[in-house]
């Protein structure tokens, strides 16, 4: 089902195909509850599973697409941070906060 949106609109598309279960990798680009395009965020977490498991959490939602840089403590971050990056996902309690 193709979408027809303008350029200046956010589009809509369910996350979920009700034929396939599932969105397609040929709509990935276009999927998601609010497409909002190539986004950068900076996932922040002493725990490299904890980190993984954001990062997938995010790609399943189907928001947007995400670019990441990780980083393993505050300090890590506080370097990796820049103009760039758009959103921050952190952990509450962790070293060289």
């Amino acid at each position: 089902m193709p979408i027809d949106c303008k350029k200046e609109e956010l589009c809509y598309k369910p996350a979920i195909n009700p034929k396939l279960g599932a969105v397609n990798k040929a709509e990935k680009q276009i999927s998601g509850v609010l497409f909002m395009g190539k986004i950068k965020a900076l996932v922040v977490d002493d725990s490299k599973i904890m980190r993984s498991a954001v990062k997938r959490t995010l790609d399943q939602l189907m928001l947007a697409e995400f670019d990441y840089v990780e980083a393993m403590d505050g300090e890590d971050a506080l370097e990796k941070f820049n103009n760039d990056v758009q959103i921050i996902f952190l952990d509450w309690n962790m070293p060289k906060m």
